[in-house]
């Protein structure tokens, strides 16, 4: 599929071996590249639809500091959608508030009912754009209906609930950061990692770093903030398991995407 790493620190430091590891990983993901950075409200994303290792336009940026404290980056295997530029990874879309979210995830809709209406809106193929499209939604309805905009707990209840339903049947593997907090979710057991510090997190498919990396707590959402753990979401039931799932046949419904 794809691989995923945020970072979320109390501090800037600087990034570049992090990034120069996980972007090695391409010469299996090697469908698009992504790094999304943040200034204040304002996400800024980078990306390309051309294996990581490949892109001198990452080689360029790579030789230069990169010195952030919240950053979200992608390598992208593709399964559903072309290897084209509005399929790669991060999505940035902004709720009715202005709120703006950026988004990365490795996962499957074999249940995407819910996401079918996002399919002639959407600007790429993807079921990673439907899912943000959906999460936007979400939030839109909960703005409309409060008159205003959300704070964090109204906003981590939003998320709670509906990756719970969406999870039922479907992978979704996700980091999502809302120029605030930034939640993560897995219900497939070792796709996500953590190495944690004092006023550092540090989340990826597959350690980037020496330390002591932990899997990720599946089945449930959690949120960070400057390096913190602020909160974790409702366990839900629906592990995913390849096994129960026929690949084959999911990707040959999906080959003309």
């Amino acid at each position: 599929m794809c691989e995923l790493l945020g970072i979320s620190s109390r501090e800037k430091y600087e990034l570049n071996d992090l990034l120069e590891e996980f972007y090695s990983h391409s010469d299996i993901h090697k469908h698009g590249w992504g790094l999304a950075v943040f200034r204040g409200s304002s996400a800024y994303a980078e990306k390309e639809p051309v294996q990581a290792s490949e892109s001198e336009y990452l080689k360029r940026r790579l030789s230069c500091p990169i010195i952030e404290d919240d950053i979200l980056a992608h390598i992208r295997y593709a399964t559903v959608g072309r290897m084209d530029y509005c399929n790669c990874h991060p999505f940035i879309m902004a709720d009715s508030s202005g709120r703006s979210w950026t988004m990365i995830h490795n996962g499957s809709f074999f249940n995407g009912g819910r996401l079918e209406p996002y399919k002639a809106q959407q600007a790429g193929t993807t079921d990673s754009e439907r899912l943000m499209m959906c999460i936007i939604d979400e939030m839109n309805e909960a703005v409309r209906e409060k008159g205003g905009a959300l704070s964090f707990e109204e906003r981590f209840a939003v998320l709670d609930k509906l990756i719970c339903e969406l999870s039922d049947d479907n992978k979704i593997n996700m980091i999502l950061y809302d120029g605030e907090y930034m939640y993560a979710h897995i219900n497939r057991r070792r796709s996500l990692h953590i190495l944690e510090s004092e006023g550092r997190v540090i989340i990826a498919t597959k350690p980037v770093a020496d330390g002591n990396w932990e899997e990720l707590p599946v089945n449930r959402i959690h949120a960070y903030k400057d390096g913190t753990k602020v909160a974790e979401g409702t366990i839900h039931d629906h592990i995913f398991r390849d096994r129960d799932h026929d690949y084959e046949t999911f990707l040959s419904e999906h080959a003309d995407l």
